[in-house]
C-alpha cells in the first residue's frame, strides 16, 4: 500500500503535466495569425481595353482671308459662340469696291452698246429685205442689194462683238463681286471661337490666321489601338472616358471610326471614339485638347477572380502572389493576373476555383505560418 505522501506527489505531477499540455495548446492557438479569407470564384468579368487618347473637336478650322489688306473690323473674340454664315471679320474693301463699281459701269456701257448694235442690225435687216424685194421687181440694182447686204453683215458682226464685250464685262464684274465678298470672313459652321489671332488694323496676307473655330457639339477621341486588337475593336463598341480633371466622373462614348490599315511603324490601328463630352448628370467634362483614358468594352467572359486586396507583389519585380489557407497554414502561391474590374482581379494561373485566399492579415506572412480564419467572405463581391 502506497503511503499518502507518495500518492499526493503523484497527483501533483499529473496536474503539472496536464496543465502544461493545456498551456501549450493555448499558446499554439494564440500564436496563429488571424486572417480573413475569400474563395476563388468564377464570375462574368468585363473584357476591357485601357488606352490613352486625345480629345479633338468635331470640326476644327483656322479661318484665313483669301485677299490681302487691313482688318477693318473684327466682331468676335475667344469663347464666343457663332452661327453658320455669321460675319467674323471684315478686311478694308474700299479699293475692291471701287473696282467693282467701275466694272459695273463698264458693263452698263457695254449693254447700251449692245442694245444700239441690235437696233442697227434690225434696221439693216429691214433694209436688206426691202432692197431684195425691189431687186425682184427690177426696181433696184444688184449693187443696191450688195450694199444693203454688206451693211446687214456689218451690223450683225457689230452685235456679236457687242455681245462678247457684254459677256467679258459681266465676267469681270462677277470676279470683282467675288473678290469683294472675299473681304468678309464668315463662320463655315456653327461653333465657338477657340482663338483670335489679329486685332483691328492688322495687315494680313492670304492665308494669315484670323480666328480658330471649333465645333464642340460633339467630340472625337483619337487613340491608337495595338494591332493585337485589330480584329476585336469594331464600330459600335461602347467605352467610358476618364480624365484627371474630373477623376470621379465617367463620360460615355462609342467607337465611331476604325482605320482601314495598321501603321507600319507603330503597329497600331487608328480609332476614333465619338462622345458629347458630358457625364451622366449632363455636365461637360471633356474639352478639345484634353488627354483621357479610354476603356473600351470588348465583351464579357467567365473567369476566375479574387479580391484585389489579396494580391501582393514582390518588391522590385512586381511579381504577383497570394497566400492560400491549406490545413491551417498559410501557403504562398505565385499567380498570373489579368483584367481588373472594381474590387476583382482575374486569375489566369496559380489558383483553382474554391481555394481560400487570404485577403486580410497576410501582410508579413512568409508561408508556412499557422493561421486562424476569423472571417470568410464571398469571393465574387465587386465593390
Amino acid at each position: 500500500m502506497r503511503s499518502p505522501r507518495l500518492l499526493k506527489r503523484a497527483l501533483s505531477c499529473s496536474v503539472i503535466v496536464l496543465g502544461t499540455g493545456v498551456s501549450l495548446a493555448r499558446g499554439a492557438e494564440e500564436s496563429a495569425v488571424p486572417v480573413s479569407v475569400a474563395p476563388v470564384v468564377r464570375t462574368n468579368l468585363e473584357r476591357r481595353l485601357e488606352i490613352s487618347a486625345s480629345v479633338r473637336a468635331w470640326q476644327d478650322v483656322v479661318v484665313a482671308p483669301e485677299v490681302p489688306g487691313h482688318i477693318a473690323e473684327i466682331r468676335v473674340d475667344m469663347g464666343d459662340r457663332v452661327s453658320e454664315g455669321e460675319v467674323l471679320a471684315r478686311i478694308d474693301d474700299r479699293k475692291a469696291r471701287a473696282v467693282r463699281d467701275r466694272l459695273a459701269a463698264a458693263l452698263k456701257v457695254a449693254k447700251a452698246a449692245q442694245a444700239e448694235a441690235q437696233a442697227r442690225l434690225k434696221l439693216a435687216q429691214v433694209e436688206k429685205e426691202r432692197v431684195s424685194n425691189l431687186l425682184a421687181e427690177k426696181s433696184a440694182t444688184q449693187r443696191d442689194y450688195d450694199r444693203a447686204a454688206a451693211e446687214y453683215d456689218a451690223a450683225k458682226a457689230a452685235v456679236e462683238l457687242a455681245e462678247a464685250r457684254v459677256d467679258e464685262a459681266a465676267r469681270a464684274l462677277q470676279e470683282a463681286e467675288e473678290r469683294l465678298a472675299d473681304h468678309v470672313l464668315t463662320a463655315p459652321f456653327a461653333g465657338r471661337i477657340a482663338a483670335r489671332f489679329v486685332d483691328r488694323g492688322a495687315t494680313v496676307a492670304p492665308g494669315t490666321p484670323v480666328v480658330r473655330m471649333v465645333d464642340d457639339s460633339r467630340l472625337r477621341v483619337l487613340c491608337d489601338v495595338p494591332q493585337v486588337y485589330a480584329g476585336v475593336v469594331v464600330t459600335g463598341l461602347t467605352a467610358r472616358l476618364q480624365t484627371d480633371a474630373f477623376p470621379d466622373r465617367e463620360v460615355a462614348a462609342v467607337v465611331g471610326l476604325v482605320g482601314p490599315a495598321v501603321d507600319s511603324t507603330s503597329r497600331t490601328l487608328p480609332v476614333q471614339l465619338f462622345t458629347d463630352g458630358r457625364d451622366r448628370r449632363g455636365e461637360i467634362c471633356l474639352r478639345p485638347g484634353m488627354y483621357v483614358t479610354a476603356s473600351v468594352l470588348l465583351g464579357r467572359e467567365e473567369v476566375l477572380v479574387v479580391r484585389r486586396e489579396a494580391i501582393l507583389k514582390i518588391a522590385g519585380t512586381g511579381t504577383p502572389y497570394v497566400f492560400v489557407v491549406r490545413e491551417g497554414h498559410a501557403e504562398k502561391r505565385f499567380v498570373e493576373t489579368g483584367q481588373e474590374s472594381g474590387n476583382l482581379v482575374e486569375i489566369i494561373s496559380g489558383l483553382k476555383e474554391g481555394d481560400q485566399v487570404i485577403y486580410r492579415g497576410q501582410i508579413g506572412l512568409r508561408g508556412g505560418e499557422p493561421v486562424q480564419v476569423r472571417d470568410i467572405s464571398g469571393g465574387g463581391e465587386e465593390q
